[in-house]
This record gives structure tokens, C-alpha cells and sequence, in this order.
């Protein structure tokens, strides 16, 4: 995989490819993991018996898949002014806001998007969250915090001076990335450092852009496939995985990670902050002990 630093500014397809199509869709069912819910939902569930019915054609022309493929880094398309969208991601996103003008209340394209901080090469402990939630202060118009924009946009290509760019000690208390963080990851840095934090801890979002509230799409977007490849390789270099939020999503479109033995739950998804409250007996030692490890070569 191309993980975007000297990498071509396109999103390529893979030699063998399967397409998520009208088969895959036309089983789901309301209920199901991927299956339409709020605002989506009703603007591609078919009202005779709440399948997915629509989605086929939308599918088919933006949406082609690999069970193992090289993709290159489709975050190095995002324009230098919003809104902040993947070029692959475009024509799904237009559809969608076209269809159904609420989803201009929920999803947020002011600000860059947030799909993971960290280095995949050099993390030892990834989080699985859902997606970057939404403050007007995001916007990037009004977020006057001296170089974030030029680091979030490096983070998209993992080359942000601290890995976790959200802990950055310019930003950790000054953007509101950098507050929601610091205040879930205090604990840990406590038994740690703030700098091996930064450098050894990642998140992987499900959806890489901001949104008020979270609403599952009926099917991933073209750029969420690089997420789920990160995600492969992080289960082949068999790191340590907390899972906040999310976990129907993730096994979904990453079924390897339902056998995964390295894998960690939080007590409650509403607060994620890692602490040993939050989690079970001898969780945080073994998250304290990988992140204060040294990488193995990926």
C-alpha cells in the first residue's frame, strides 16, 4: 500500500477487482451493520420492504473493491479550500447532499478531514473510533491556531511532526481536536509521556470526515477502503487494537477482525478515554507496556 508520502495524487483500483454491488446490497436489510439509517436512509431504502434498492447504480459507478489490494493515498486529493472532499469520494458525497438537502446539516466538509492520526509504521496501539465530530470552531476560517492547518493537512499524509497530531504541543490546547484528546489520552500519558503517546498511539476513523452527530452511510465511501487496508496491515504487523466505537461497522468491512486476538474493548463508548476505569482488569497495563515498546519493523 501506498501510504501517500512520494505517492501519485490518485485513488487506483486493484489488479483483482470485485465489485460491492447491487448482490451485496440488495441483502441488506434495516438492522444490518451497513444498512441505511437516519437521513440516508431515507433517501435509498426502498419503501416495499426497506432493502437497499437504489444504491445499486451508485455502487457500481463509484464504489469498486478489493479483498486485497494496493490503493494510493486518496487524502492527498483534497483541494487547498473547502469543501475539504477526496476526489473519489465527490460524486458519492454530491449524490447523497443532492438527495436529500438535511445531510448539509449533519456532514461537514469546512474543515479537513480527519480519516486517522498517527503513523502507521510506527504505532504500536491503534484505536478504531467512528469519525470526527463537529464544532463551529473547526471551520478553518475560524480556527486561528497558528500552523494546524499545514500540519492537518501533513497528518493526512503521515508526515505531522508528532504522529498524533491531536497532541502536538502546539495544538493540544488550542484546537478542539487537541482538547477532546488530551483529555482521553491523560491517563495514559501519565504512565507514559506525552511523547510516546504522539508517536506510538494511532486512530483509524470509519468515516474520515466531520459530521454533528454520526449516521451511518448505506455503503463506504471509496476512501474508507485505504482506512480498512491500514487496518489489514495493522492486523498482519499484529498490533494491539482498542475498539471505542463502532465495532459492528469495523468487523463488517474488516471481517478478519472478529477472530483477532489482540483486541481490547472499552467499558463505555460514551467516554473513551483510556484509563484502568474504562477498561478491564490489566487493560491499560498491556496499553501502558505497548505503547512505552519499541515498533517492530512493519
Amino acid at each position: 500500500m501506498r501510504l501517500g508520502r512520494k505517492s501519485t495524487p490518485r485513488c487506483s483500483e486493484s489488479k483483482r477487482i470485485i465489485t460491492v454491488s447491487a448482490s451485496r446490497c440488495s441483502r441488506l436489510s434495516p438492522g444490518s451493520p451497513a444498512s441505511p439509517s437516519g437521513w440516508i436512509g431515507s433517501v435509498i431504502r426502498e419503501k416495499s420492504d426497506g432493502r437497499l434498492a437504489s444504491c445499486r447504480s451508485a455502487t457500481e459507478t463509484t464504489l469498486r473493491m478489493a479483498d486485497s489490494f494496493v490503493m494510493d493515498n486518496p487524502w492527498i486529493t483534497v483541494p487547498s479550500g473547502p469543501p475539504f472532499i477526496a476526489d473519489c469520494d465527490r460524486e458519492l458525497i454530491d449524490l447523497v447532499l443532492s438527495a436529500d438537502p438535511r445531510a448539509r446539516s449533519e456532514l461537514h466538509f469546512e474543515a479537513l478531514p480527519e480519516p486517522y492520526a498517527g503513523d502507521p509504521e510506527r504505532a504500536t496501539v491503534v484505536l478504531l473510533s467512528l469519525n470526527p465530530g463537529w464544532a463551529d470552531a473547526d471551520r478553518i476560517e475560524n480556527n486561528p491556531v497558528e500552523d494546524w492547518e499545514a500540519e492537518a493537512r501533513r497528518n493526512l499524509t503521515f508526515s505531522a511532526r508528532t504522529p498524533f497530531v491531536h497532541i502536538d504541543p502546539r495544538f493540544r490546547e488550542k484546537t478542539g481536536g487537541g482538547q477532546w484528546w488530551s483529555r482521553r489520552l491523560r491517563r495514559l500519558a501519565e504512565a507514559t509521556s506525552w511523547e510516546q503517546v504522539g508517536q506510538r498511539l494511532m486512530v483509524l476513523e470509519f468515516f474520515g470526515y466531520h459530521s454533528k452527530n454520526w449516521r451511518s452511510l448505506p455503503i463506504p465511501l471509496p476512501s474508507q477502503a485505504f482506512t480498512f487496508d491500514l487496518l489489514r496491515r495493522v492486523l498482519r504487523r499484529n498490533l494491539l487494537i482498542i475498539c471505542t466505537r463502532g465495532w459492528s461497522e469495523w468487523v463488517w468491512n474488516v471481517p478478519d477482525l472478529y477472530a483477532y486476538k489482540r483486541i481490547l474493548r472499552l467499558n463505555s463508548q460514551r467516554w473513551v478515554g483510556l484509563s484502568p476505569g474504562n477498561m478491564s482488569a490489566g487493560d491499560f497495563d498491556q496499553v501502558v507496556a505497548a505503547v512505552s515498546a519499541t515498533p517492530a519493523s512493519a
